[in-house]
């Protein structure tokens, strides 16, 4: 399990080598989550660690962490002879913990990069205390590309998560039944993924019946129902070994309603528009442009650009969402190795809404789509 811990904190000091980096500080969410990916999960539960300090050039780790994580932490990354586990107490009181606890974390990271020529940095306020470094060096863009583009064993427990997402998937589109609402198939979804093995999900389970699906996020709620004439968007996704999957399906029964025969053409146009995308999605295009791509097909297919209202798409890996945004606000080049959501969609308010998302690998000259499932389920 924790092989994935040992790469990543080669990958970090091999990064910090190429800066001259001596030491190197952790305290940021971004950086924490990703170094402890497998056993990290969002808030509530939030951080397992408090700080890390990496010696870049002896390879050892101090991982500073409360004394409510300090077991599971040790239990977990402590077997590494490379890793040194603390536990930090803000109180005087004497706690049976098996090693010695430090009380002023502050100080501790000033004792471990004293008389260091070139400090690594994530968190601007830890500048306040490394007054005494000769060059404290902001390396937090060097984080961020290291989460967007991926190692292998990061593809695949990505992969994992689309897999083990669509099982559960197919499986709840066979058992929805008139009279179900959405809280029910939101909960029925969860159940399904927990016994095939989802350790958690990306997010709460999206589940918008009918006129819902216009609002892009809607709470599943206890009184919508289904009729059978409905059309059900489905937005979710599970997490497996701390990696995520994000996929949007539409579902349609047999007899769907006169009133929403629009959905129809619908999924076709935004159909057409991922596929525009994906010709020309790859390591190196722009990602703002991607977005242009997609606005420009849906204003094509008769101005339907009015009813986009959100991005193209985003990273997902350790958080659902995560650098790079495939969107108006953001503009870089795609890397290769990094995993990008694709998810165009129509949003009429008050009466429906459409949207088909996919995960899509980045490649030097190209991608693969990683989902699987049909974009459209018939119900």
């Amino acid at each position: 399990m924790t092989n994935l811990f040992r790469m990543k904190v080669q990958r970090l000091i091999e990064a910090m080598k190429g800066y001259n980096v001596d030491v190197l500080v952790l305290r940021s969410r971004k950086a924490l989550s990703y170094l402890f990916s497998e056993i990290y999960y969002p808030l509530p539960e939030g951080l397992p660690a408090l700080a890390v300090v990496i010696d870049v050039w002896s390879g050892n780790v101090k991982v500073h962490t409360s004394t409510l994580e300090f077991f599971r932490i040790e239990e977990v990354y402590g077997i590494h002879d490379f890793v040194d586990v603390v536990p930090v107490i803000k109180h005087t009181a004497e706690l049976e913990l098996g090693k010695p606890a430090i009380t002023d974390l502050k100080t501790e990271i000033r004792k471990l990069t004293s008389r260091k020529s070139i400090v690594g940095i994530d968190d601007h306020s830890s500048r306040e205390f490394l007054r005494d470094v000769d060059l404290v060096v902001d390396v937090s863009r060097v984080i961020t590309k290291l989460r967007r583009t991926k190692m292998e064993l990061e593809l695949e427990h990505i992969r994992q998560a689309i897999d083990l997402t669509e099982k559960a998937l197919q499986r709840v589109s066979s058992e929805i039944s008139r009279g179900m609402n959405e809280l029910q198939i939101a909960s029925l979804f969860e159940h399904k993924a927990r016994e095939l093995g989802a350790e958690g999900f990306a997010f709460p389970t999206i589940v918008a019946i009918g006129p819902n699906a216009a609002k892009p996020h809607h709470m599943p709620n206890p009184r919508t129902t289904y009729t059978g004439r409905e059309p059900i968007l489905i937005d979710c996704g599970v997490r497996v070994r701390g990696y995520v999957a994000d996929i949007t399906r539409m579902l349609i029964p047999a007899k769907l309603g006169n009133e929403y025969e629009e959905v129809l053409g619908f999924i076709d146009v935004i159909s057409v528009t991922i596929d525009k995308v994906l010709k020309v999605l790859r390591a190196g295009v722009n990602t703002k442009e991607m977005y242009e791509i997609a606005r420009n097909a849906l204003n094509e297919a008769g101005r339907l650009d009015r009813f986009f209202i959100h991005g193209l798409g985003h990273g997902i890996g350790v958080d659902v969402h995560e650098e790079p945004y495939l969107a108006a606000h953001y503009e870089d080049q795609l890397l290769e190795n990094e995993v990008v959501t694709v998810e165009p969609g129509i949003y009429v308010k008050g009466k429906l809404g459409v949207r088909i998302e996919e995960d899509v690998l980045i490649t030097s000259h190209h991608n693969v789509v990683l989902t699987h499932i049909p974009r459209v389920i018939a119900i």
